[in-house]
C-alpha cells in the first residue's frame, strides 16, 4: 500500500515534468535563434563560413561602417546594394535589379527586427529565466 501514490503526488509529477518540457522547448528555441542565426564564423546573408581575419581586413578596406558580418561574395552585393541606392549602378550587372534590391531591402529590415527582438523584454525575460532554471537533461 505504501507505493500507491495519491492522485495529487501524481498531478504533481505530471506538471512538473510538463514545466520541464516547456523549460527544455525554450532553451532549445533560444539555441537555434541564436547559435545558428548569429555564429560570429558565418555570413549572416547567406550562411557560408567566413575567414575571420580576412574578411575584417577586407570589409574595413571596402566598407568600414557595414553593420552585417558578411562573405566576400555577399559584401560585393551589398555595396552594390548601397551605390544602387545612391543613384548608381552598373548596367552589366543585369540581375541586380528591381527584384534583387527588393531582397536586399526586405533582408536588411529582418536583420533589424530580429535585433529587436533579440532586445525585446519578453525575448530577455526569457534569457534570464533560462539562466535561472537549467534545462532538464
Amino acid at each position: 500500500m505504501a507505493d500507491i501514490i495519491s492522485f495529487q503526488d501524481r498531478q504533481f509529477f505530471q506538471d512538473e515534468k510538463k514545466a520541464a518540457d516547456t523549460r527544455k522547448e525554450k532553451f532549445q528555441a533560444f539555441q537555434r535563434s541564436l547559435q545558428c542565426s548569429r555564429c560570429p564564423s558565418r555570413c549572416e546573408k547567406c550562411g557560408m563560413q567566413i575567414d575571420m581575419t580576412r574578411s575584417q581586413k577586407r570589409r574595413r578596406e571596402k566598407a568600414p561602417r557595414i553593420p552585417h558580418r558578411l562573405c566576400d561574395i555577399c559584401l560585393n552585393e551589398y555595396t552594390d546594394y548601397l551605390k544602387r541606392l545612391n543613384g548608381g549602378s552598373d548596367p552589366g550587372r543585369s540581375w541586380q535589379n528591381q527584384e534583387w534590391a527588393d531582397i536586399w531591402k526586405r533582408w536588411i529590415k529582418y536583420q533589424k527586427a530580429t535585433n529587436r527582438y533579440l532586445r525585446s523584454k519578453d525575448f530577455l525575460l526569457m534569457v534570464q529565466e533560462l539562466h535561472q532554471t537549467a534545462p532538464d537533461k
